[in-house]
């Protein structure tokens, strides 16, 4: 029969248990980090979602006006949330948006005939933490007389 007989070597030395709870702390560290980000990324692109929403319907709002009711303006949308389970809120807000459409005039296209185009732009506005977020898009619509 063989029999095993403890070493004093046997164990963890005091710097091994240092150096394993350094790296739990820093993989632990980075996980947490990794989520915060994560979490700041989601909202950000869900205010861009709702900026690039409003900017399409103010776009397809001045389509509907035809060529020549097209005109510009300016409008505010505020997006109002509130998280939490039904009857207790854990968090609420509201975010501002302002959108501004611009319409001008491009020199007329000859093709045989004339042709009008005018360029419509339409800017959207949002505050984004410590800065303003800004988006961006537009089209051109062509009549033929």
């Amino acid at each position: 029969m063989v029999r095993f007989q403890r070493r004093p070597e046997d164990g963890l030395s005091l710097l091994e248990v240092l150096l394993a709870g350094f790296l739990l702390s820093a993989v632990l560290g980075g996980l947490a980090l990794s989520a915060g980000l994560y979490e700041r990324s989601l909202l950000l692109n869900g205010n861009r979602l709702a900026a690039r929403q409003f900017a399409q319907r103010l776009l397809e709002e001045s389509l509907a006006q035809g060529f020549y009711g097209v005109t510009d303006r300016t409008e505010t949308q505020t997006l109002t949330w509130r998280e939490g389970t039904e009857g207790q809120s854990l968090s609420q807000g509201s975010l501002e948006f302002q959108g501004t459409v611009t319409v001008t005039d491009d020199p007329p296209l000859e093709s045989g005939g004339e042709v009008e185009v005018k360029n419509i732009l339409v800017e959207v506005r949002y505050p984004e933490q410590n800065k303003t977020g800004k988006l961006t898009t537009g089209t051109k619509v062509f009549i033929t007389e």
